[in-house]
């Protein structure tokens, strides 16, 4: 009845064929890593080896030396008394006691002191009172020096010769026989003397019909006057007198405050000079506005 029993082994050596295999698979993914492993190790080494080289090539910089923290000094604290200042009270100056009949004066810090021999002590070579003299006074700055001649009415006008403005030399004797109306004004090309010279320009027919001239002077060089005459279109002459000899001449050149500033200049000043050259009419410190009217009623 009874059969032998089949045996069962042959499942028994595919399990070993299984194991084998996955023995190997470890074994070849170890492998993988250890190679893994030391491929980068060997990247590191060659690396490490080329910073190296690198810092070798390049110098190092000297590392800058450290410097030692300065040491304060503490200062000790020292106490002040405050009071009141001590006052020293001057030594008055000795005085000799004068002979009879005799005065002394006391010396003063304003004055000089100086030794003097009075004729009862001359020849004995004893100074017994001291004489005071007092300091001399600083010289005061002056002007320079200006003529202050006060011309007037029927007097003969002095005579000069200046240069124009059209490149000649004028003279008032050249006028003889003709009425000069002769103005001195203080600068070219402000607002006082434009408004004046513009007068005598629009009122020169007028005046030439009454036998006048016109003659216009100031202190501006010829190159000032050419500018001034071209501007307003002036026609009549203008003189130069640069020197300021005929100013001072005829008394007009003066000192004058503006601001708090003393200077010298022109005093705004007319002269109506007749055909025999006296001086017919003056009009000082001339004031513009219906200045042209009177010089006319002068002629």
């Amino acid at each position: 009845m009874a059969k032998a029993a089949k045996s069962t082994r042959k499942p028994a050596k595919a399990k070993k064929a299984v194991g084998t295999k996955k023995a190997a698979k470890k074994k070849a993914t170890s492998k993988k890593k250890t190679l893994t492993k030391a491929r980068v190790s060997s990247r590191k080494v060659v690396a490490k080896k080329k910073v190296a080289a690198k810092k070798k090539a390049t110098p190092r910089k000297a590392a800058p030396a450290k410097r030692k923290p300065a040491k304060i000094k503490v200062k000790a604290k020292v106490k002040v008394k405050v009071g009141k200042p001590k006052v020293t009270k001057p030594k008055s100056p000795m005085v000799v006691a004068p002979a009879s009949g005799m005065t002394v004066v006391k010396p003063t810090k304003s004055r000089l002191i100086k030794a003097s021999r009075t004729p009862d002590t001359v020849g004995s070579g004893v100074d017994l009172f001291p004489r005071i003299v007092s300091p001399a006074p600083p010289s005061p700055v002056t002007a320079p020096p200006v003529a202050e001649t006060l011309l007037r009415v029927g007097q003969m006008a002095p005579d000069f010769e200046l240069p124009a403005d059209d490149g000649g030399f004028l003279a008032l004797s050249d006028y003889r026989g003709q009425q000069v109306v002769l103005y001195f004004y203080p600068k070219d090309d402000t607002p006082g003397c434009t408004l004046e010279a513009c007068a005598f320009r629009d009122g020169l027919m007028e005046i030439e019909e009454r036998g006048a001239v016109v003659l216009g002077i100031s202190v501006d060089p010829i190159e000032s006057h050419q500018m001034f005459r071209e501007k307003f279109g002036l026609n009549f002459p203008l003189l130069s007198d640069e020197n300021k000899q005929v100013v001072q001449a005829y008394g007009v050149w003066k000192e004058k405050t503006y601001e708090g500033r003393t200077h010298m200049t022109t005093e705004r000043t007319t002269f109506v000079i007749d055909e025999d050259g006296r001086i017919a009419k003056i009009f000082p410190q001339v004031q513009v506005h219906g200045h042209f009217e009177e010089v006319l009623a002068a002629l």
